[in-house]
Order: C-alpha cells, then sequence, then structure tokens
C-alpha cells in the first residue's frame, strides 16, 4: 500500500511541477518583463534554472512526507543537514563567480543530491523502491512543450507583454 500511494503521488506531483518548470522555462522573459521590466532580463535565466527545481522538490518532498507517515524520517534529518552544508558550500563557491545563476544552480543541484539521497535512505528504510520509468508520459509531455521556446520569437514575442504571457501561457 505504501508503494502504490508512493507512486501515486510522486506520479500526481510530477505532473503539477514538469509543467511548471516548462512554463517558468518558455515563460521566464514573458514573466520577467510583466513582473519588473527590462532592466531585470538578466534574471531570466535564473528563473528557468529555479523553475527546473520545481519538480525535483516535488518528488524529493513526496518521498519525506511519506517517510513521515510510516515514521521512519530521523535519518532523513541527516540528508537535510547534508544537503544543507552542500548547498552552502556550493553558493559560497558559485555565487561569487556566476551570481544569481550560480545561486539558482546551486539549488537545482542541492535538490537533485536531496532528491537521489532521501530516495536511497526512503529505499533502504521502507523497502519500498519508486517506479520512476511511471514518469515517462509527463517527462516526454514536458520535453515536446519545451519546443515553444522556440517558437516564442515568431509567436508572442512582438505582442504587448501581458499579452504574450497570456498567450504564450495558454501554449505551455
Amino acid at each position: 500500500e505504501v508503494a502504490r500511494l508512493g507512486d501515486r503521488a510522486a506520479y500526481v506531483l510530477f505532473c503539477i511541477g514538469a509543467p511548471l518548470a516548462v512554463g517558468g522555462i518558455v515563460l521566464s522573459r514573458d514573466i520577467i518583463m510583466v513582473m519588473a521590466g527590462p532592466h531585470f532580463l538578466p534574471s531570466t535565466v535564473p528563473l528557468a534554472i529555479l523553475a527546473v527545481t520545481l519538480p525535483v522538490s516535488f518528488l524529493q518532498v513526496t518521498l519525506g512526507y511519506t517517510s513521515v507517515a510510516i515514521d521512519r524520517y530521523r535519518p532523513l534529518l541527516l540528508v537535510g543537514l547534508g544537503t544543507l552544508v552542500v548547498n552552502i558550500a556550493a553558493n559560497l563557491v558559485l555565487i561569487p563567480r556566476f551570481g544569481p545563476t550560480g545561486a539558482a544552480s546551486t539549488l537545482l543541484g542541492s535538490e537533485v543530491v536531496s532528491l537521489s539521497a532521501t530516495y536511497v535512505v526512503f529505499r533502504h528504510l521502507s523497502g519500498v523502491q519508486v517506479r520512476w520509468l511511471s514518469l515517462w508520459r509527463p517527462a516526454l509531455a514536458a520535453g515536446v512543450v519545451l519546443a515553444l521556446a522556440a517558437a516564442r520569437d515568431h509567436v508572442w514575442a512582438d505582442l504587448n507583454h501581458v499579452v504574450g504571457l497570456l498567450v504564450g501561457g495558454a501554449l505551455v
């Protein structure tokens, strides 16, 4: 039952996180133009990177909450502490050189490390193996929608920024 519910939760949350990530990538320029204006256009890359962290974080949270639900969460506190240390160290190295893009990349990397470590510990503690291959459909759909990034300049880039965001958002 834990395996079935864990797989279902991972699938549902990935189905939510993947479109948010793709939307953040495809629409990052439009979001910045509407929210902050052209002066902040350099922040489109960090925003896109941060968007990619969403499905990764959702999957990690699924494992964490499942561990709490089956009362097998205590060793995950060490995973969280280790991830924090990795995050701080990477930030100290990457932010001075790459600025906000380095910080966003550090968060994405930390989330991947956290997901990986949480899964290893979760699997060891619970004996449950998540069926990652079941995520292929939403991953494929997200990959196809990423093609809209190439169409942006031809479809909605010349529209008013708010209208462009709405058109791009509807397409995504």
